[in-house]
């Protein structure tokens, strides 16, 4: 075939799709069937509410690990109470509070910062404890089955739980401490900070130290995405 006739089939082709494509659309635009334009309908969206949002879903993520890390202190205190060994290891706390100060550096964290708020976690679960062996001691239980060995399961699973901790408070730094994160935090712990042995005092108690954060920065221009 010529390469004349070629050219002329393909122009009709052309032409003649190019109808069907035109009813095609207009009867999804019709139809409202907008989601087959992800990339058109997410340009729409407030660019300064996706921040907010990200934040407070951070946030939650943070108050979630608070609360997961508070209920495993009753299988910390089930071990204990099994071993009969003493709730407090004055030692091994400061031996891993300066762990996670020197981590908080490489996460571009201020040491001070991370060691008082993972000091709140560590006081909090020894709360729980206390009152767990003192329940225990009234109703005279001598020891648990199936309880998990506090060096080979849970300390591995709080060490996991800290490298989170760390990596939602490095998301988190450039608005720790300004106004509006303080009241979603105290907000969202009423709600998410809850379960078996978690009353208000370790509640308040495990998000202390975020509220005492100081941060300048919220006065900056960038601190408008947090503004209601």
């Amino acid at each position: 075939m010529r390469e004349v006739d070629l050219m002329n089939l393909n122009y009709c082709r052309k032409f003649t799709i190019l109808p069907i494509n035109i009813v095609l659309v207009g009867s999804l635009f019709a139809s409202g069937h907008f989601f087959l334009l992800p990339a058109l309908s997410s340009e729409l969206v407030d660019n300064h509410e996706i921040s907010q949002v990200e934040q407070q879903l951070r946030v939650e993520k943070l108050l979630r690990l608070i609360t997961q890390r508070l209920l495993i202190a009753h299988d910390v205190a089930r071990w204990k109470w099994n071993k009969k060994q003493a709730i407090e290891d004055i030692k091994r706390e400061q031996e891993l509070l300066s762990k996670l100060g020197q981590q908080a550096i490489k996460y571009g964290l201020d040491a001070d910062t991370v060691t008082n708020f993972f000091q709140a976690q560590i006081t909090a679960s020894k709360l729980i404890q206390t009152a767990d062996f003192q329940k225990w001691q009234q109703q005279g239980i001598k020891s648990f089955d199936d309880v998990p060995d506090l060096n080979q399961s849970i300390r591995p699973s709080l060490d996991q739980l800290n490298t989170e901790f760390l990596s939602v408070l490095a998301k988190l730094k450039p608005v720790l401490g300004c106004p509006a994160m303080r009241e979603i935090i105290k907000s969202r712990a009423e709600i998410i900070i809850r379960g078996n042995g978690i009353n208000q005092t370790v509640q308040k108690l495990t998000i202390s130290p975020l509220l005492d954060v100081k941060n300048t920065a919220c006065n900056s221009p960038n601190y408008s995405v947090l503004k209601h």
